[in-house]
């Protein structure tokens, strides 16, 4: 190669190393903090409204206030593009909750699996294995934790009440309709003051800096990062310490008793609260808290 071509090589990286390096950016921005095995989910990808339909003869999903386990391990990457945009009928609200349903068990289950996990760590004391030490440091950095705190760490590896988990994506994403929602996958509303790794909103609210609603890769990445998100923030310490005092008493947290803990969740504040409980009894989601996923295959 001769040295002019050698300089055009060069001029021709230079100028594309700006748009290399910015894509880069926005990968790790919008990449999870944390993104558990979706637990060998079927990954499938919906072409429209109507191929929702054709998942009822295996998905395993019941009506809304009904229950029949288990779920099948259905992992759906985004919305159909032609998800309606007006008011949703009763059909088109029972679709939402097939194709979210399966992608919050699926995340809860990962939680599931580090929390037995963290137990038996917590067991072991002085005996744990390297490797393991390893593993609760990662997992503590995870969850914004120390592992010399077990009890806060416990308190923040754990599931969340598919109910709630629905209520506000359906509140959050109204039912799928929202821009945020079709074009960045954001099911739950989450903001970022990183405009390049969310969509901007059409009308920014004042005072409230340059911000976006953060995009995910996928829906399932969307699922993981909201609860990740309400196991570590500061602002929902008040959510863990109600759940684990339901623990502790022996009773399963369910999406309408832990509700009450969000009022940080929305600028709403309270009405944000006595709107996600009465979507929760509206739509019959409370038995929706004991779904499982059927077993790998």
């Amino acid at each position: 190669m001769s040295l002019a071509q050698l300089r055009n090589v060069g001029l021709l990286l230079a100028a594309l190393l700006p748009a290399l390096l910015a894509g880069i950016l926005l990968a790790a921005l919008t990449r999870p903090a944390v993104m558990p095995d979706a637990g060998r989910m079927a990954d499938l990808r919906l072409h429209n409204v109507t191929s929702v339909e054709a998942l009822d003869g295996w998905l395993g999903l019941p009506q809304p206030g009904g229950l029949r386990n288990p779920v099948a391990r259905s992992s759906v990457r985004r919305l159909p593009p032609d998800w309606p945009q007006q008011s949703p009928q009763p059909a088109e609200r029972q679709r939402f909750v097939r194709v979210v349903l399966p992608l919050v068990l699926a995340a809860n289950e990962a939680i599931a699996a580090d929390r037995r996990r963290l137990q038996a760590a917590i067991a072991a004391g002085p005996r744990l294995p390297v490797r393991e030490r390893r593993w609760l440091q990662a997992l503590a950095q995870r969850y914004g934790a120390s592992p010399a705190q077990p009890k806060t760490l416990l308190q923040r590896v754990d599931a969340i009440p598919p109910s709630l988990a629905l209520a506000q994506a359906i509140v959050e994403s109204g039912w799928g309709r929202s821009r945020f929602a079709r074009q960045g996958n954001a099911l739950f509303g989450q903001w970022t003051w990183q405009p390049r790794a969310g969509v901007r909103p059409n009308s920014p609210r004042a005072n409230k800096g340059d911000y976006a609603v953060r995009s995910f890769r996928d829906l399932y990445a969307a699922t993981v990062h909201y609860m990740l998100n309400l196991n570590r923030h500061a602002a929902y310490a008040d959510f863990r310490r109600q759940r684990a005092r339901l623990r502790a008493a022996g009773k399963p947290p369910s999406g309408a008793d832990l509700a009450a803990a969000l009022t940080a969740y929305s600028e709403r504040g309270a009405a944000n609260v006595a709107l996600i409980r009465t979507v929760i009894r509206q739509n019959r989601l409370g038995p929706f808290d004991r779904a499982r996923l059927a077993p790998p295959a």
